[in-house]
């Protein structure tokens, strides 16, 4: 199924995914998940598969099609006979300013925000039109002309057709970006070869190109099982044709084999249930060098995790992928260490990516490598420690250190550094696990300068 992002205080990175096909990035927004019943659990979501935050503003989203009648939602760019506003049939635009993250689902209720948390218990993203006396927190999407909602929608489970696509106000043409077709399609669209003129200035007609034809056009099954969905299976539409077609970025979003690129399966409104938790995530600096950790809870079906970095003159960009442990519920901890780093401060997320292709992104870490001024040696932390503890000292200039643990007795006990090393704050672990309980002893020695400090360890 899918994911979502959620935050504690804690980080928890959290997805769910339900098969394993490796798959890229995808370029457009996808439709995701379609729920034809009950119909007060009736919704649509919308994917970002895409590594950027889409403006939805020129977005629009409908079921509006009426072969009869001449009723097309391309048309729109004329003002009439676009569909909507009644028999349940419905044409809406995003809010101004809504935005989709990358990664993120987003969920339009049918039957408005009410019906949909005594469904799920949980809120849509959005609703079709307000259902409450006074209005709520929840937006309502745009009629796209006046009385295209005229507070009413839904899903037909026989047949129906949801089509996702943008405008800007001006042009002919539509562009597509996604299309999903059930049961019987006595409202599939092919808009091939068809002439219009929009509103832009000109009174010259633009024609669009080709869609794939009714007749070949692949279908979901007439309906679900409630407490099912149609839920797609593939994110990079496998199968479809990429170029010539009507679509934001040239696909022709009518040629997707939906039987295979879809499933029936659990509902799963704003992303599905959270199998995988990324417990922590942090960064340490030690000389030129970055350290990355983190930590999994569990993890189901996950691929790995793409290393990015930014600094403050470049955007991000991946530095390294470390393998993931696919399905599992154990405790996995994760490192990658970045080198040779320049002064400078530097930024770093991970990008999980499921074997399906879906990913979300982990908060950001960030750290600034600087040359010190002075010799120092911090106190460890944590301090009182069991069985583990990390000291932290920073050398203005390349030289030998040494830096060694005592008992009470003066004994040695360890020798953590021994080595020359270049200019830099550094940090080593200290692992006291074969120690008794008690005051231990630490000292620092870089040229000329010496240090001691004194640590617990707690057990």
């Amino acid at each position: 199924m899918r994911k979502l992002l959620q935050s504690t205080f804690v980080l928890l990175f959290v997805f769910a995914v339900s098969n394993v096909a490796i798959a890229q990035l995808h370029d457009h927004l996808l439709i995701s998940e379609i729920v034809v019943t009950p119909t007060a659990g009736e919704y649509v979501e919308i994917y970002n598969p895409t590594g950027s935050v889409v403006d939805l503003t020129d977005y629009y989203i409908t079921d509006a099609t009426y072969s009869a009648g001449g009723v097309y939602y391309y048309k729109i760019v004329t003002g009439v006979d676009a569909g909507g506003g009644g028999f349940g049939d419905w044409h809406a635009r995003f809010p101004a300013g809504a935005t989709i993250n990358p990664g993120e689902f987003q969920t339009i209720s049918m039957a408005g925000s009410q019906d949909f948390f005594a469904t799920y218990g949980l809120y849509p993203t959005y609703e079709l039109y307000e259902d409450s006396v006074a209005a709520d927190l929840i937006p309502d999407m745009l009629e796209e002309f006046p009385g295209s909602i005229n507070g009413q929608g839904g899903l037909t489970n026989s047949g129906e057709v949801v089509i996702l696509y943008t405008w800007d106000g001006i042009s002919d043409l539509v562009q597509d970006v996604d299309y999903a077709v059930w049961g019987d399609k006595v409202e599939a669209v092919d808009k091939s070869g068809v002439s219009i003129d929009g509103p832009d200035p000109d009174s010259t007609p633009s024609t669009y190109l080709n869609d794939t034809p009714i007749a070949l056009q692949d279908s979901l099954p007439a309906g679900h099982p409630s407490g099912d969905s149609f839920t797609r299976y593939e994110f990079t539409e496998p199968g479809e044709t990429f170029s010539g077609g009507n679509g934001l970025t040239g696909h022709d979003e009518t040629s997707e084999p939906l039987s295979t690129t879809w499933i029936i399966d659990v509902v799963s409104p704003n992303g599905g249930t959270v199998p995988v938790e990324l417990t922590s995530f942090s960064a340490s600096v030690n000389g030129k060098a970055v350290t990355l950790v983190w930590t999994t809870a569990t993890e189901l079906n996950n691929s790995g995790f793409e290393v990015q970095r930014a600094t403050e003159n470049s955007n991000w960009e991946k530095v390294a992928f470390v393998p993931g442990s696919g399905t599992t519920t154990e405790m996995k901890t994760y490192s990658y260490t970045d080198k040779n780093l320049t002064e400078g401060t530097y930024s770093y997320r991970l990008k999980q990516i499921d074997f399906n292709g879906m990913f979300e992104y982990s908060n950001i870490v960030n750290v600034d490598i600087t040359t010190p001024i002075e010799y120092s040696l911090e106190q460890n932390y944590p301090n009182p420690f069991n069985p583990s503890t990390t000291i932290k000292f920073s050398v203005p200039e390349a030289t030998r250190v040494t830096l060694t643990v005592f008992n009470t007795l003066g004994e040695e006990i360890a020798v953590l550094v021994n080595q020359f090393m270049e200019a830099g704050t550094h940090q080593v672990n200290f692992n006291a696990v074969n120690l008794n309980s008690g005051m231990y002893f630490y000292r620092l020695e870089a040229g000329d300068f010496v240090q001691v400090k004194k640590m617990t360890l707690l057990k």
